[in-house]
């Protein structure tokens, strides 16, 4: 083994931890719609000279510096309210309920300590890590990208569906969001190695069965680890008991038996470990590095054309399929589903788009307080990677079932899922928000996230989106009720017949002018 571009090669067969990073998607998209983006891309900063072949709206250089991993784990894990219950105590954390939302500065030292540790894993042999799975949840999603990014390898997301639709490997039926369904995890083949990620250890119960099924359906677990574990909810006995010999590890260890909650023990050879990346000669380098300011500044239009064909092409081919009951047209995308598995540099790429739609990173900063997304599918690691460019702290909706009565929730109705409630913590009187999402479809998400929003007393600036359905009357649905709202999305398509095609922009018959229909009105 030896460590290279930030992951684990295997010197025989190239399996990595890393391995991945440097592979393109393949893709077929006609010259036409093509043309039009590279016109997008040339003609929409105002800022951009036409004789220049750099863009000038990337200007401001940023350091971004990682914090010392046990002031970290303090910050977030030690002296927070517990509210005691009959049937279990609760603590509302930054991590899990984004109370106060996270700085991603935080969240990318908890990823460099998972990296840390994984790399010292006996277990990995000459095999390497073929893909990585979580939870799309919480902070499920972040913290599995972010360790993406730094190794380069894919992922999957855990996700629900209503009943009826289909998947691949069945974790358990559970209410979800509208009551009835089932969690899937997708994307894996036979015999592929793999490490489950979470942000916080409880009862065990999710880990458990989500480690279950992989195995039952042939995938090697080689480990877990966990950002936190709650030392009363006997988490780590649940999973040592279920799998004896599974490695399990947690950076730090909390309790939850008092008032507030406290520190019981840091993992110091996690620490250590860190330490020594972080300090090393020369220094840990990201197999998916973020871009500076700098970097963004020396991208010329051909290599943002790339990055917007590299979008385009996730959404473009896919299948389409009615879920039971259902006439909603349904495909699953790498970014929302994990079939194929999640490359980093996909997410990457549409991060960078969207940041370059709003105006750059600059722009960005001076006009956005909070970002803002959903736990749910490809939110969480959007959100991350856009907080990473810019600084801006985020916060994650998460879904429930109109059964569940806890907190403060709007209500939604998603053309997919059926009716829920959205939660949303961490939005402050007169924050300014921005909201990132893997696609508007129906708008129904939006339209909880744009209320909650407005409900906590923040204002809502913009909304950006790696992907539109143009077809399923999301962005009329907005406009109706907010008409001033600024929406931009990486690319479009249409779903109908058998799979999904480009839809060109000059042909969006729905809302505001797309800012490539703006670009080609010269």
């Amino acid at each position: 083994m030896k460590q290279t571009m930030g992951g684990w090669v295997s010197i025989v067969k190239r399996k990595t931890w890393g391995g991945h990073g440097g592979e393109r998607l393949a893709f077929s998209v006609t010259q036409s719609v093509l043309l039009r983006i590279y016109h997008s891309v040339a003609k929409v900063a105002a800022c951009a000279s036409p004789q220049a072949k750099t863009l000038s709206i990337y200007c401001m250089s940023t350091t971004r510096r990682r914090g010392d991993l046990r002031e970290v784990l303090y910050r977030l894990f030690d002296g927070l309210n517990v509210t005691h219950g009959q049937a279990t105590d609760y603590v509302a954390m930054p991590l899990t309920d984004f109370v106060p939302p996270v700085d991603p500065g935080d969240l990318m030292t908890l990823c460099e300590a998972f990296h840390a540790h994984i790399s010292s894993m006996p277990r990995l042999g000459d095999g390497g890590v073929d893909a990585l799975v979580g939870i799309a949840s919480r902070s499920g999603g972040p913290l599995v990208h972010g360790v993406a990014t730094i190794s380069g390898v894919p992922y999957s997301l855990a996700n629900w569906y209503p009943e009826g639709s289909q998947g691949h490997i069945a974790v358990g039926h559970d209410a979800g969001f509208s009551g009835s369904g089932v969690t899937y995890l997708n994307g894996l083949k036979v015999g592929q190695r793999v490490i489950f990620l979470d942000d916080c250890l409880r009862s065990g119960k999710t880990a458990c069965g989500l480690i279950r099924a992989a195995r039952d359906n042939g995938i090697v677990v080689l480990g877990a680890v966990f950002a936190a574990e709650l030392h009363e909810r006997g988490g780590r006995e649940c999973l040592e008991r279920e799998f004896p010999g599974l490695p399990v590890a947690s950076l730090c260890c909390f309790s939850s038996a008092a008032a507030k909650t406290h520190m019981v023990s840091v993992n110091e050879d996690i620490v250590n470990a860190t330490l020594r990346i972080q300090r090393a000669a020369p220094p840990l380098t990201y197999a998916v590095p973020v871009p500076t300011d700098d970097d963004m500044g020396r991208w010329t239009d051909a290599a943002l054309l790339r990055k917007f064909e590299l979008v385009l092409a996730a959404f473009v081919g896919v299948p389409i399929y009615r879920a039971d009951n259902s006439e909603y047209p349904y495909s699953n995308f790498t970014l929302t589903d994990f079939d194929p598995l999640l490359q980093p540099q996909l997410v990457e790429a549409m991060a960078d788009c969207l940041l370059y739609l709003f105006g750059g990173p600059d722009l960005f900063r001076a006009s956005i307080d909070i970002i803002v997304s959903e736990a749910d599918r490809g939110g969480g690691p959007l959100a991350l990677a856009m907080a990473n460019r810019t600084g801006v702290r985020f916060t994650l909706a998460n879904w429930f079932s109109d059964c569940t009565d806890v907190g403060s929730a709007t209500n939604a109705y998603v053309g997919y899922a059926g009716q829920g409630k959205i939660f949303l913590n961490g939005i402050a009187k007169g924050a300014r928000a921005y909201v990132i999402d893997d696609m508007l479809s129906s708008g129904g998400t939006c339209e909880a996230l744009f209320k909650g929003i407005e409900a906590a007393g923040g204002v809502l600036v913009a909304a950006g989106f790696a992907s539109e359905k143009v077809n399923t009357g999301g962005r009329g649905r907005l406009l109706k009720q907010w008409p001033d709202a600024r929406l931009h999305s990486a690319c479009y398509f249409i779903s109908q017949g058998d799979r999904t095609e480009a839809h060109g922009p000059t042909e969006n018959p729905v809302g505001n002018p797309t800012p490539l229909q703006l670009a080609g009105k010269r």
